[in-house]
């Protein structure tokens, strides 16, 4: 930017000129110096600097500064503007030239009088960022003064930069899901909290139960809502002080400034009461909870987050017995409505499951695993699309490698209790055959267990003599027929042998 004038018999001349013109000649006068001004080599014509003045990429207006008589800037005119501002701004040119801006904008903020008069009066050039209320819209600003008391203003529309910074640093201190703050703000904010006026501050820490389970018998989906709805309820008795964090996956932290002990066991059974409201396919909200009290300065805030993270494990442990096992009834019985079908169809596979291990020889306590096997076998199921379980017609290559995912949804789904371990390994491999060609692993012969290859015999028999909408049902010749042919192949041939001799003779 080119310097103002200091010549002092410059300005004098300039003075006497001016006073002998019209305030309306004067205001051309000056916006010709100020042309003058801006002309450099190559652009020395007012036509070719009117040419770069209107396909300037930012917006351009010249102004008039108008003050009280105190000198305290109240108004401005425009006198000039480009397209660019046209188009930044929306207003038109012929609605603005010679016009008071309180005029075409009347709520402007007076932070922009503010600092335009102050450039108009002085001549310092200022840069800055601001938002305009009336506009709705964010400018980067650069404004200076060519005359006393006017002044020009070079803009450019940053609104979605700056929305892309705020998004930005919101999601950098937030969690996406639920919308609370993330672990990065929390541990930040922690040590902002951890002051004497704050004391006593008790931390929170919570943990939503039975998350993977239910991602895996009804997906993510539902996995999701279990966690922001549990998010909802913490923040639903907190106060606005309170900081409620997204600590992990399924873990929660609540930082609570001026809040004793008794205090934070009635939020506490208050969230937990709320969230237990909550139903998600027919399973209830549950969070396991933990908290410490900080009562002096000299406790290691640290310390106390630890602590309760240690409480909430321990007390984790001890609602969750039996907890998983209700959870899993739930489930089957959520599959047996929404298709009845499968609900017979698991019995009757029970039954032969027992059947079959009786004529084996095997114990009391081995023919009733096998009967909880049968029970469950296709609890995976539960995540299978319903018009898919329930279609009338033969399925399509994309429906069948749908359904073929059951297995290892059951294995995820009954893994996640110790005491089902064992049935897990079952139901996930139920579907092997004894020459390897069998899903999901692929294994061979004796590599399946042995449980396993109890079920296929019990599975595919009730399948083969039920009806179907797409086929009839076999009769009992039929499938064992059938079973004999794929013995050694799909079955242990031992097994057929004995299913078919000891079982299916008197079946």
């Amino acid at each position: 930017m080119r310097k103002r004038r200091t010549s002092q018999n410059s300005r004098g001349r300039d003075k006497d000129r001016l006073d002998n013109l019209s305030a309306a000649q004067k205001e051309n006068v000056i916006k010709q110096q100020y042309i003058d001004e801006l002309l450099v080599p190559g652009i020395r014509t007012e036509a070719s600097f009117k040419q770069l003045f209107e396909n300037m990429m930012d917006g351009f207006s010249y102004h008039k500064m108008l003050y009280d008589c105190e000198g305290k800037p109240v108004d401005y005119v425009f006198l000039e503007v480009n397209t660019a501002f046209e188009e930044q701004t929306g207003l038109k040119k012929e609605n603005l030239i010679g016009k008071r801006v309180l005029e075409v904008l009347p709520n402007t903020e007076g932070y922009w009088l503010e600092v335009y008069g102050r450039v108009a009066l002085t001549g310092v050039p200022e840069r800055f960022e601001n938002y305009s209320q009336e506009l709705g819209k964010w400018y980067a600003v650069s404004v200076y003064s060519p005359e006393t008391n006017y002044f020009a203003v070079i803009s450019r529309d940053i609104t979605d930069p700056k929305k892309r910074e705020d998004e930005y640093r919101y999601l950098s201190y937030h969690d996406p899901l639920t919308g609370l703050y993330n672990r990065r703000f929390l541990e930040e904010e922690i040590k902002r909290l951890d002051t004497e006026t704050n004391l006593p501050i008790s931390i929170i820490m919570g943990d939503v139960n039975r998350l993977k389970l239910v991602n895996d018998a009804f997906g993510h989906d539902i996995g999701d809502e279990l966690l922001h709805k549990a998010a909802v309820a913490i923040r639903s008795f907190c106060r606005p002080e309170d900081i409620v964090a997204r600590w992990g996956g399924d873990e929660f932290v609540i930082v609570l400034p001026n809040t004793n002990s008794k205090e934070v066991i009635e939020i506490i059974n208050e969230i937990k009461n709320r969230y237990s409201n909550e139903n998600f396919n027919s399973l209830s909200g549950s969070i396991s909870f933990g908290w410490e009290t900080k009562r002096s300065a000299d406790e290691d805030i640290l310390k106390v987050l630890k602590n309760a993270e240690d409480y909430m494990y321990k007390h984790k442990i001890i609602e969750n017995v039996g907890m998983r096992a209700d959870a899993i009834k739930t489930i089957i019985n959520t599959l047996h409505e929404k298709n009845s079908r499968e609900e017979l169809h698991s019995q009757r596979v029970s039954e032969l499951c027992q059947k079959i291990g009786k004529a084996l020889g095997l114990s009391e306590i081995k023919v009733c695993k096998l009967k909880v096997i049968g029970l469950l076998h296709d609890i995976g199921k539960i995540a299978i699309d319903e018009s898919i379980l329930n279609k009338p017609g033969k399925l399509t290559e994309q429906e069948r490698n749908e359904i073929k995912r059951h297995p290892d949804i059951g294995y995820r789904i009954l893994s996640s209790t110790s005491e089902m371990l064992e049935l897990a390994d079952c139901i996930l491999t139920h579907h092997e055959r004894w020459d390897g060609t069998g899903y999901p692993r692929g294994l061979k012969g004796e590599a399946i267990p042995a449980k396993a290859r109890i079920l296929a015999l019990a599975d595919t028999y009730d399948a083969m003599t039920s009806q179907r909408p797409y086929r009839k049902a076999f009769n009992k010749e039929e499938a064992i027929a059938e079973i004999m042919k794929n013995a050694g192949t799909q079955f242990d041939p031992e097994l057929a042998r004995v299913f078919v001799e000891k079982v299916l003779v008197s079946f």
